[in-house]
C-alpha cells in the first residue's frame, strides 16, 4: 500500500465585511466562481476552492 499524500481542496476564511474581502480577493487577479451565491465568495485557484 502506498503512502498517502496529504492534500487541500477547499479552504474556507470567515471574514466580517464580504464585499471589502471579495473585492480584494478579485483584485489580486484570482477569478471569482458562481457569482450568483449569496453571503458567500468562491474563488477557482489551481486545484483549490476558496
Amino acid at each position: 500500500m502506498g503512502v498517502i499524500e496529504p492534500r487541500f481542496s477547499l479552504v474556507t476564511l470567515g471574514v466580517t465585511d464580504l464585499v471589502r474581502a471579495t473585492a480584494f480577493y478579485e483584485g489580486s487577479g484570482w477569478p471569482r466562481k458562481i457569482i450568483a451565491a449569496e453571503g458567500v465568495a468562491f474563488f477557482q485557484l489551481n486545484g483549490i476552492g476558496l
